[in-house]
């Protein structure tokens, strides 16, 4: 019974306890309230003064608007292919190049060597490529390898250093796609801000050359389709042609139901198959039509501009940072007396 009482006693004491810490913690916080503004107002210069040891960065953004047009040449292979026989069904309406596919472009590594491989500028010199560029900020030296190669391989090979800067590289572009508003922002940091906005225009010439490519290719392949159907078709055509005339020149003088019927046939099957002839030959000079005209796919709503201001480091994040560590350490030092004091007190009581 007396220790049920006891634990009863340990348990009520607990809540006691930890008013009594809280209160002491506060009155100690409100006797020392000079010492504790002082550590915010020092903590936030050291915060301040330790931003100055990080180079600064720019950097430099840029919002796109890409064209969503409907593509019809998945219905025009579907409809061309059964008339021609064959049995396809109609994929997605829409292009196949999706803009949330975008960022992943961006960020793959044939983009980023195309990048590095791009002459840069700053306000005082001049640099060959952005490569150049950071193995002087950065003070490296990188051996001939992959990213100062001049042809592309489908293995790509780097040596410790390029994969080094490819990786910062890839850390200092950021491409985000607003599913909503449909608009692509796309910034680049570099700790140059002429060069940060040169960057970004090469982003954006790559992206448009890329997509622009892209459709180019799916246009070039649907031209190829119609062109080797067109053949196929006039082989057929030329044949069902001459079996229709040699058939009535074989059997001019016989009149009869039957030799009538297999006339109608073949004629029907000749009537069919010039009717598909004529489909594809004007399919084919609507596709080489639109497979020379260019088309704008991506509209540039805010081009990149010079950044003035740099972008970190973030002097009040560094200084809001120190003034919340000097805070928290100034506690802790003025809690361990306290606590000192408190175990004395206990071992004499």
């Amino acid at each position: 019974m007396m220790d049920k009482g006891n634990n009863i006693n340990d348990v009520n004491m607990q809540p006691d306890l930890l008013e009594i810490g809280l209160m002491a913690i506060a009155t100690l916080i409100g006797k020392n309230r000079t010492v504790l503004v002082s550590a915010l107002f020092i903590g936030g210069i050291i915060g301040v003064c330790t931003s100055f040891l990080y180079p600064k960065e720019y950097m430099s953004s840029t919002q796109l608007l890409p064209e969503l047009k409907q593509s019809n040449s998945s219905t025009d292979l579907s409809s061309l292919a059964s008339m021609a026989g064959i049995d396809v069904k109609s994929s997605v309406d829409r292009d196949a190049f999706r803009p949330d596919l975008y960022p992943n472009v961006l960020q793959s590594i044939p983009a980023l060597v195309h990048l590095l491989r791009q002459p840069v500028e700053t306000e005082s010199k001049k640099y060959v490529t952005l490569l150049k560029y950071f193995e002087e900020t950065q003070q490296i030296s990188v051996p001939p390898g992959e990213v100062q190669s001049l042809s592309y391989s489908e293995i790509w090979h780097f040596n410790r250093q390029e994969d080094a800067i490819i990786k910062d590289l890839k850390d200092r572009i950021t491409v985000n796609y607003d599913k909503k508003s449909g608009i692509i922002l796309i910034q680049s940091e570099m700790p140059d801000p002429l060069v940060s906005a040169t960057t970004l225009s090469y982003i954006i010439e790559y992206l448009t050359n890329y997509v622009v490519s892209y459709r180019k290719d799916k246009k070039r392949e649907y031209t190829e389709f119609i062109e080797s159907r067109l053949r196929d078709i006039e082989v057929r055509f030329k044949e069902a042609e001459f079996a229709l005339n040699k058939y009535r020149d074989s059997n001019l003088n016989i009149i009869n139901k039957v030799a009538q019927i297999k006339e109608q046939k073949l004629q029907a099957d000749y009537m069919q198959l010039q009717a598909i002839y004529k489909e594809l030959l004007n399919k084919r000079e609507k596709a080489i039509i639109n497979e020379k005209e260019g088309e704008a796919v991506i509209k540039v709503i805010n081009p990149p501009a010079v950044p003035v201001d740099s972008s970190s480091p973030k002097i009040l994040f560094y200084a809001l940072g120190g003034s919340v560590v000097a805070i928290f350490l100034s506690i802790m030092l003025l809690l361990i007396p306290w606590k000192r004091k408190k175990t004395i007190n206990n071992k004499d009581s």
